[in-house]
């Protein structure tokens, strides 16, 4: 019985381990992959989440480790919608801009061609 119940408590560190693993390079992947979606204060508060979640990962700091990724699910929604919002937004004007295009082309004189029907 007391077996069972160090397999959970190591089970329970390791799966905070990963999700805390998981969490630094969600971080990491968003600050080199879409900083310029995210204003510049947000960015900040991740380098400073990502710092904090790196110390209490290398120092194996589960009571920290527990918060944090609590913490940072919480906060990654927000910065998620914020970037969802900016792609958005980027594709929306993508398609006007498109749309313009194709209005110009619309616009050209299209000119009948001679052809002879070679049999």
């Amino acid at each position: 019985k007391t077996h069972a119940e160090e397999d959970k408590k190591e089970q329970e560190k390791v799966a905070l381990l990963n999700k805390a693993n998981s969490a630094i390079f969600q971080m990491e992947k968003t600050l080199k992959e879409d900083a310029d979606k995210i204003d510049e204060a947000k960015q900040k508060t991740i380098k400073e989440k990502l710092e904090s979640m790196k110390e209490a990962y290398e120092a194996k700091d589960m009571e920290k480790l527990a918060t944090l990724t609590k913490a940072h699910d919480e906060f990654f929604v927000s910065i998620l919608s914020e970037i969802m919002a900016a792609k958005q937004k980027a594709a929306k004007n993508e398609a006007t801009q498109a749309q313009g295009s194709a209005n110009s082309n619309e616009q050209q004189e299209v000119k009948d061609a001679d052809f002879e029907e070679v049999k």
